[in-house]
């Protein structure tokens, strides 16, 4: 019995409402609570790795959906090529001992990048 509990709690969790297949961008209503919390998780690791310091110290003082034209996130670095794949995800702010750090994430936070510029 605990298994099939378990089982269907993560049948549950893995429900993806239906999206248009025309609509390629995140719009702010059609961004899920999910994605954002998903972004916000792997926003704190990268950042608490290239600072040495403990996710629980970072504060995340603002996240919004935003939409980039190629897969750099709008963090683009002269010299690399980018898929010219639009992208949808996340701008977040995120102090760190009174510094504040800008990281772009794609919707479900696989890929993370620390805009430093």
């Amino acid at each position: 019995m605990m298994f099939e509990n378990i089982r269907k709690g993560v049948a549950s969790a893995s429900t993806v409402s239906s999206v248009d297949a025309q609509d390629t961008l995140a719009t702010p209503a059609a961004v899920s609570a999910l994605g954002s919390s998903c972004a916000e998780v792997a926003a704190r690791q990268l950042l608490a790795a290239q600072l040495s310091a403990e996710t629980i110290d970072l504060q995340v003082i603002d996240i919004n959906p935003a939409n980039w034209s190629d897969s750099s996130l709008g963090c683009a670095v002269e010299g690399r090529f980018y898929d010219a794949i639009p992208q949808s995800g996340f701008e977040l702010a995120i102090d760190y001992n009174g510094d504040l750090y800008r990281i772009h994430s794609n919707t479900f936070g696989s890929q993370v990048i620390n805009c430093i510029n």
